[in-house]
């Protein structure tokens, strides 16, 4: 579906992003790769700007991610041009902000320190359960399959409707990025043991970024702070890689729904910067004759 009801949150005052970041969604190489597993999308092209495009019936659909406009093409095909701006706050002429089009709200990227003290900008709760996790060594990390990932995700307690949905999202993650996904679980050392906690991230090497995908642990996980261990797994993984920013995903903020609050507090433990976008904007362009070419 193309239309969502909106937060009611309102954009912040956002600190300027570094110099060398740059959105991964904006970069024509992740664009590409997350296209080749959605059956109808491809990407599209509009001046300097990188996006996708697709078809409900009659209708063409675009979306472009970035601070970089798209070019209204008068001549091409009639579809409906969205725009989700990250740090641009000025709307250029013909656009017009929407409160119905899909919205990045807030979300969340922490720096890598390149440093052996790279967790000590962690929240100080975190960093306790850092320590926990260290000290069972009868625990460990280590890669998985996606079936051994799946196997064990459907044992844990996250409703049925989001199983099947980030099983879906995985399974298509894994056809589209490839050797880029990264699937890690955590289990006790012991013969057939069974993983308790897991967590997929994706590289975006062009941007030096990673993004989380999705993560769960059980009650046996959670009582020697497995999840905050695959967290520093991952920033130990981004210094091995040269990967610079972590990207977190969204965060709740009011107007959205409840249940997002608790991993959203989590997640925000370990040394984020946020960042709230502002409304999307839209446009109609093309030629209407061509609708139903």
């Amino acid at each position: 579906m193309l239309f969502f009801p909106q937060p009611r949150s309102s954009v912040i005052n956002n600190a300027p992003l570094p110099i060398d970041y740059s959105p991964y969604l904006a970069h024509p190489g992740y664009v590409s790769r997350e296209v080749l597993a959605q059956s109808g999308f491809a990407t599209v092209q509009s001046g300097d700007a990188h996006g996708v495009t697709w078809k409900y019936g009659p209708f063409r659909f675009e979306r472009y991610v970035g601070d970089t406009e798209p070019v209204a093409d008068a001549d091409g095909p009639f579809r409906l041009q969205t725009w989700q701006r990250v740090g641009r706050t000025d709307i250029p002429q013909g656009w017009k902000e929407s409160s119905f089009v899909m919205r990045t709200s807030r979300t969340g990227h922490a720096t890598v320190d390149s440093g052996p003290d790279y967790f000590k900008n962690w929240a100080s709760h975190a960093q306790r359960h850092r320590k926990n996790w260290l000290k069972h060594d009868d625990w460990e990390i280590a890669p998985i399959t996606i079936e051994e990932y799946l196997a064990a995700y459907k044992r844990s307690r996250m409703d049925k409707f989001l199983k099947f949905l980030f099983t879906s999202l995985l399974k298509q993650k894994a056809k589209g990025q490839g050797d880029l996904l990264h699937i890690v679980g955590a289990k006790r050392k012991v013969p057939h043991a069974l993983t308790e906690a897991g967590f997929a991230y994706v590289d975006v090497p062009e941007t030096r970024q990673s993004t989380h995908v999705m993560s769960f642990h059980t009650d046996a996980a959670k009582a020697v702070s497995a999840g905050t261990g695959l967290m520093d797994h991952w920033f130990q993984h981004a210094q091995q890689t040269g990967i610079r920013y972590l990207e977190f995903g969204t965060f709740w903020t009011p107007g959205e729904p409840n249940s997002w609050k608790g991993f959203s507090h989590f997640k925000g433990q370990f040394g984020i910067t946020f960042h709230d976008y502002p409304r999307p904007l839209a446009r109609w362009v093309g030629d209407k004759r061509r609708l139903f070419r």
